[in-house]
């Protein structure tokens, strides 16, 4: 998944106003965004598929640290309770607890059975609907559009300024969505540090988020 995740971290924010976007969009997307991490310092591994299979491009050959459930549990309680120790807020804290956790939820009905609930040992699970590209395109679609409605009629109405960002941020976010159905499988050969590598530009979001009110 890609778009529900952004359309879960919009929806938060309606749902609780006091939590800057931004930081919505770090918890919705926290376990993709140090999964590259993971990958550069050799923790985890990812390889090309030899063809496309639906949506999806890439094996999953092994992340129990960023996308087990085990794991994603953790890093709920950790940006949660960091938010917590900071702000002394509960209520915008488990928003960001289940925030975090959505994620792996939201992965869990498109992914191949690649997902651990613990650690490579461990059974691993998917619902595969990424072999379906229109069902996994109207799911997706369906998400971000939903956050998308829920974001833009909170009672705080966006600056003319932040409301271009905004929607400027949302025709990026669809081109980049586009180019992953579209795009072709990478080349044979291609080192897990090239695929992963330009998945840190997903922070890149998180401050885009940050300047929108």
């Amino acid at each position: 998944m890609f778009l529900a995740h952004f359309g879960m971290a919009f929806a938060a924010k309606r749902i609780e106003p006091k939590i800057n976007l931004g930081v919505c969009i770090l918890a919705s997307q926290f376990i993709d965004l140090i999964w590259p991490i993971f990958v550069l310092l050799g923790w985890e591994s990812v390889s090309p598929l030899s063809e496309k299979v639906g949506m999806n491009v890439l094996k999953f050959d092994s992340y129990p640290f960023s996308h087990s459930l085990a794991a994603t549990f953790f890093w709920s309680f950790l940006v949660a309770g960091v938010f917590y120790l900071v702000r002394r807020e509960k209520r915008p804290s488990l928003v960001l607890f289940f925030l975090v956790l959505s994620h792996w939820f939201l992965d869990l009905l498109v992914h191949e059975p690649d997902l651990p609930l613990l650690d490579d040992s461990s059974i691993k699970v998917g619902f595969l609907l990424w072999r379906s590209v229109p069902i996994t395109v109207l799911l997706e679609l369906g998400i971000f559009f939903a956050g998308i409605w829920l974001f833009l009629t909170r009672k705080v109405k966006l600056s003319k300024g932040s409301l271009i960002s905004f929607i400027v941020l949302i025709v990026f976010l669809l081109a980049i969505y586009a180019s992953s159905i579209f795009g072709p499988v990478p080349p044979a050969g291609t080192s897990a540090a090239m695929l992963a590598g330009p998945a840190l530009l997903m922070w890149l979001f998180v401050l885009w988020g940050r300047y929108l009110k």
